[in-house]
């Protein structure tokens, strides 16, 4: 069991999973929405993926249609992605994780 958490603490998570490849996404979007020079993001399954904590500060901005970023709407904290075409995976944010990630990008 994986947990997380934006900036403030406001939202937390815990991810029953593994770990998809790390990628680190260096489009013109990652970018913008990180603040970096890369966005770190791990394809996760939704169904395994729960909000412990905060789930009303989870606030969904459709960056492009059919693509949805989330993040902290009190702190901004990115926690991942979404696309509707693959309803069944989230592109988590691995810099949310709360313990060590002992895996490398892909």
């Amino acid at each position: 069991m994986m947990t997380g958490q934006c900036l403030c603490g406001g939202i937390q998570y815990e991810y029953a999973g593994r770990l998809g490849p790390i990628a680190l996404c260096h489009c013109s979007q990652c970018r913008r929405a990180q603040g970096s020079a890369f966005g770190a993001n791990s394809p996760v399954q939704k169904i395994h993926f729960r909000v412990t904590r905060g789930d009303e500060l989870v606030k969904e901005f459709e960056s492009r249609p059919g693509k949805y970023r989330a993040f902290c709407r009190e702190c901004g904290s990115p926690l991942y992605s979404r696309v509707d075409a693959i309803p069944g995976i989230l592109r988590l944010r691995v810099g949310t994780l709360d313990g060590p990630v002992n895996q490398s990008p892909a």
